[in-house]
Parts: C-alpha cells; structure tokens; sequence
C-alpha cells in the first residue's frame, strides 16, 4: 500500500515531545501498538492505517518527529493528511497545555 510521511519541528527538547506524544495521542484516537525510547519511535494502530513515529533532536531545545502512514487497505489516502493532521493538533494541544 501506498506511504507517505511528514516531518514537523517543535520547539521543545526531543524527551518532552515523546513524551507528550505518548500522553496525548490515545486520547485522539490512536493505539499506541509499540514504543521504543531509546531510538525515539512510536509505532500507532487506527482501524485502517498503521503509523510510525519518530522522534529527534535537531539541537538542545527543538525537536522534530517524523510520522509515516501506511494504510491497510488501498483505499482512502485522503487519511494520511487526516492522520498528520490529528497528531500535530493533538501535540500543540498537549504542549500549549502543560509547557505552554
């Protein structure tokens, strides 16, 4: 099936926003299926996609996190824009939030 991938900068170190992904993306809709810390990735579950999260430092105080979509089924790739868009809303909400 098709992938696609997006990458966003935060303005927060890399620990904060894994750690904030975690917190926040249940919440909008995803299971979180696996996690590794120490490589930084989040690997999430919807009923038609499968999405990896990664994230990095860029420098002591910005982060970015690099998400690849995967749909189980061929159809709908609308849903990768959707799926982005849900886990960068759901993580400036978290951030504004608690670090805001």
């Amino acid at each position: 099936m098709g992938a696609r991938s997006e990458v966003e900068v935060v303005h927060q170190p890399w620990p904060v926003v894994y750690d904030a992904l975690l917190r926040c993306l249940p919440s909008a809709g995803f299971t979180v299926a696996g996690t590794d810390p120490d490589r930084g990735r989040i690997e999430l579950e919807t009923r038609n996609t499968r999405l990896t999260v990664a994230v990095g430092a860029v420098d002591a105080i910005t982060s970015e996190w690099v998400a690849t979509s995967e749909l189980k089924l061929g159809l709908f790739r609308e849903r990768h824009e959707q799926k982005f868009a849900a886990i960068r809303d759901a993580l400036d909400r978290y951030l504004a939030t608690y670090y805001g």
